[in-house]
């Protein structure tokens, strides 16, 4: 049976592959990061696990690793 995720799934899927492509790619350690997110390497390993974290943890992640998420609407969703 095929699984079906949606498409916020694999939005979530995205931005966890990205950080942890980041972090391969420049050298950081789980550690590292968890220092500058103020939590144990042990719940740095959960975030990634379960592909959960607060925004908050998130923005920070990004800033640690000189990164930034632009948001912008779907090809058929207009803004305004």
């Amino acid at each position: 049976m095929k699984k079906w995720i949606t498409e916020a799934q694999k939005t979530k899927q995205n931005i966890f592959h990205q950080l942890e492509l980041a972090l391969r790619l420049q050298g950081t350690t789980k550690m590292q990061l968890a220092d500058a997110l103020g939590v144990t390497r042990g719940r740095v390993t959960q975030i990634f696990d379960r592909q959960t974290m607060s925004v908050d943890q998130l923005c920070e992640a990004l800033d640690f690793l000189g990164m930034e998420i632009t948001i912008c609407g779907k090809s058929d969703t207009q803004l305004s």
